[in-house]
């Protein structure tokens, strides 16, 4: 991500978080640098945007990147209860990581990146990864 694009396009990322009630400060610039630069990546690979702008695709992209990062940091209940109509689902959400995670490892997808960066660094929520281990366990049963 160059300097102008990361500059222009931080707001819409920290701006999601905000949404949610998290303090961006809590997380170094570096994290969230890489957790925008994965999130870019991730937005352009896909190369059928259905006639959209490549800005309009990475900008939606990093807004959903913002609403991932608040349930992982934040965990279940503190983005349950933000208030924020969302389009995610939180429940659903845990499975669909959990999914990926049994399907592909735990780096095969742009989230499991972005949950690995972020319980790398120490900000994964407790709530979040009880949650995910609970079901984790479910899925996939001793």
């Amino acid at each position: 991500m160059g300097f102008f694009s990361g500059h222009r396009l931080m707001p819409i990322y920290l701006n999601a978080l905000k949404q949610y009630g998290f303090d961006t400060s809590l997380i170094p610039a570096k994290l969230h640098v890489a957790i925008m630069e994965e999130s870019e990546r991730d937005s352009l690979s896909g190369g059928d945007w259905d006639g959209l702008d490549k800005n309009d695709v990475v900008e939606g992209g990093l807004s959903l990147t913002g609403e991932l990062v608040a349930l992982l940091v934040l965990g279940p209940s503190a983005f349950d209860s933000s208030g924020v109509r969302s389009f995610t689902n939180t429940r659903e959400m845990i499975e669909e990581l959990v999914g990926k995670w049994i399907a592909e490892g735990p780096r095969g997808t742009f989230d499991l990146r972005i949950l690995s960066h972020l319980d790398k660094a120490g900000f994964l929520s407790t709530e979040f990864a009880n949650a995910f281990r609970a079901e984790h366990a479910r899925q996939e049963p001793l």
